[in-house]
């Protein structure tokens, strides 16, 4: 049986502004939001919401329309629904799952079709497992895994905690964790190689500057504007 998890690092209402650009061009921005506690399969549910647009003078050359939903156990922050809907150039996809943690069954749906897929206890998704993370004792030198499914298939993501760094970024100067996801899955834009994040070292943990390789070089995503944070 999961275990509850107290969870001090986030709450409703919570609004995180990040700029994306690839080296020194701008090209959009996203909006990380922590929009509801709902009810779902008699569970209660955080509803966390993640938007992406390329700005407006990039769209001819590529138009970025992403919206990413996962809803979340309050209490173990267990996956239990997953939406995302990809609209990057001329590429178009979309794909959802329903985590069943009773069955340890997930119900994915997506153009290929409707499939079952056997998870391990505890399986998360990619954009739930930041906000986990979030809320996990994150220690220099330690190696957290969890098992995420995207796209029908299960990945092992090792989280490294590498050092503290203090950085400066649009929405202010942070003393951070400095950490690795070895898993690189579809997302914001498509990315390839090493991902290197900074999160704040403290309860909150939120993510102020994240790098990585893409085929046209390095994406840059950085903390602009916060709203709603827990105390």
């Amino acid at each position: 049986m999961i275990a509850k998890k107290k969870n001090i690092s986030f709450q409703v209402g919570e609004k995180l502004t990040y700029s994306i650009g690839y080296e020194f061009v701008p090209a959009g921005k996203s909006v990380l939001s922590v929009d509801s506690i709902t009810e779902l399969n008699g569970r209660s549910v955080y509803r966390i919401t993640s938007r992406t647009k390329s700005h407006r003078f990039f769209d001819p050359f590529f138009k970025v329309r992403d919206e990413i939903t996962t809803y979340i156990d309050t209490e173990t922050l267990q996956s239990i629904k997953f939406r995302k809907k990809l609209r990057e150039g001329s590429y178009s996809y979309d794909y959802s799952v329903d985590f069943n943690p009773d069955s340890m069954t997930a119900v994915s749906t997506s153009p290929k079709g409707t499939r079952i897929v056997k998870i391990p206890e505890f399986t998360l998704d990619v954009l739930s497992t930041m906000y986990y993370m979030r809320t996990l004792d994150l220690k220099v030198g330690k190696t957290l895994t969890v098992t995420v499914l995207d796209n029908d298939k299960l990945y092992p993501m090792d989280i490294k905690i590498l050092r503290r760094e203090r950085i400066s970024t649009r929405a202010g100067t942070f003393d951070c964790l400095v950490i690795v996801p070895e898993l690189q899955s579809g997302g914001l834009f498509k990315n390839e190689g090493r991902i290197t994040a900074w999160v704040t070292d403290d309860h909150r943990k939120i993510p102020v500057l994240m790098k990585s390789k893409a085929i046209i070089g390095a994406i840059i995503v950085e903390l602009q504007e916060v709203e709603g944070l827990v105390d």
